[in-house]
């Protein structure tokens, strides 16, 4: 019998709706709504009898259709129009609280609402007759551009299961509440999801007392102390960290020093030209373990927040060649496992995406990570 605990593991893929909304004097550009798409991958966890919790990375791929016009070059007092396509490409996380009804285990309603996070990555934009990139938005996103946007996400959706698998269909819409420029553009958007996911069922081995009676579960709020010691991957940047590790339950805290190394010659928009350096700063992040089996091998999802100062040179005619400093924030987001190798130690490893960016460079740029380390708690 599949248990109704069971952790899912889904896929999400299908359309996505976007409109964006500018204020006076640009009001009138954007008059008709985009089609794009999401893909992504979501882990439900949590589950209980009416209640579940589920964490997602996706890609969202945004936008807006209008027109621009052009004073004619050859005629006086004329203006030329032209159809443009904006697109928008995100980076989408988020966390949603679902309430949900089982009808027999065959097939379950249910609504859900969470926070998200947006990242905007990239956008272009086209004319649609000359296929040229304009950059017309370039114009406005420097005057006060946030590529964190926060939102909030609504969902209403029906699953069906049949043993192992499971298949949905669900409408979201994100009141998305930072504006894409700040007192300029608002991002409207919503998605029809498709979904397919496997369920891990959960197998509990039950306590008994020494008369052989069933105890209730009762789970372990003990502190546990370690050191972890991890090397990561965020190209252009090699870190390596070690960290004092706290455990409760199936939740870590770790902090810690690391040294890094930036092999490019790129760390943002904004550092243009870096170099190859080394630097030291603080590692802080939180580890979550959303599903464990009985081998000892467990999905993590990981937030981690990693600070130093980096230099790059600049020319001046005055001063010629000379350098400045800049403070990097470096933000990522992964899904990892953890393994029991031996007694007390760990192996942890992980995958996701991040960003560089920090209070003194004005953009952001995201990046891969990939990460492998030990863990060895004391007790």
């Amino acid at each position: 019998m599949l248990s109704l605990h069971a952790q899912v593991i889904k896929i999400n893929i299908g359309p996505v709706f976007s409109s964006m909304e500018l204020r006076y004097p640009y009001s009138g550009i954007y008059d008709e709504p985009y089609t794009g798409f999401i893909a992504g991958l979501e882990v439900d966890y949590l589950h209980r009898q009416f209640f579940k919790m589920s964490s997602g990375l996706n890609y969202i791929n945004a936008g807006a259709k209008g027109y621009i016009t052009f004073p004619d070059s050859y005629i006086p007092d004329k203006y030329i129009y032209e159809d443009i396509t904006t697109t928008l490409h995100f980076i989408n996380l988020n966390t949603i609280a679902y309430f949900k009804y089982d009808f027999k285990k065959l097939f379950r309603p249910y609504i859900g609402i969470g926070p998200e996070l947006f990242y905007l990555s990239g956008y272009s934009d086209i004319l649609d007759d000359s296929g040229f990139d304009i950059f017309f938005l370039r114009r406005f996103f420097r005057n006060g551009t946030n590529r964190f946007m926060f939102g909030i996400n609504t969902v209403a959706g029906i699953s069906f299961m049949t043993g192992n698998l499971e298949f949905g269909v669900a409408y979201q819409y994100s009141f998305v509440i930072t504006e894409l420029v700040r007192d300029l553009i608002n991002l409207r958007e919503s998605a029809l999801l498709f979904k397919i996911g496997y369920r891990f069922p959960t197998n509990e081995i039950p306590v008994t007392d020494k008369n052989g009676k069933v105890l209730p579960s009762v789970k372990s709020r003990k502190l546990i102390m370690g050191i972890r010691f991890i090397q990561q991957f965020n190209m252009p940047v090699l870190r390596t960290s070690l960290a004092l590790n706290l455990k409760i339950r199936s939740s870590n805290l770790f902090l810690g020093p690391h040294y890094t190394y930036i092999t490019s010659d790129i760390l943002s928009e904004e550092v243009e030209r870096g170099e190859a350096q080394s630097t030291y700063g603080l590692n802080i992040g939180y580890r979550q373990i959303i599903y464990a089996m009985n081998s000892g091998l467990a999905l993590a999802l990981q937030i981690e927040i990693s600070l130093y100062e980096a230099k790059y040179w600049d020319h001046s005619l005055a001063s010629g060649r000379y350098s400045k400093k800049v403070f990097i924030i470096e933000k990522c987001f992964s899904f990892g496992l953890d393994f029991p190798v031996v007694k007390k130690i760990d192996v942890l490893t992980g995958f996701g995406v991040g960003s560089i960016g920090g209070p003194s460079v004005d953009s952001e740029k995201l990046i891969p990570q990939f990460y492998f380390g030990l863990q060895y708690n004391f007790s």
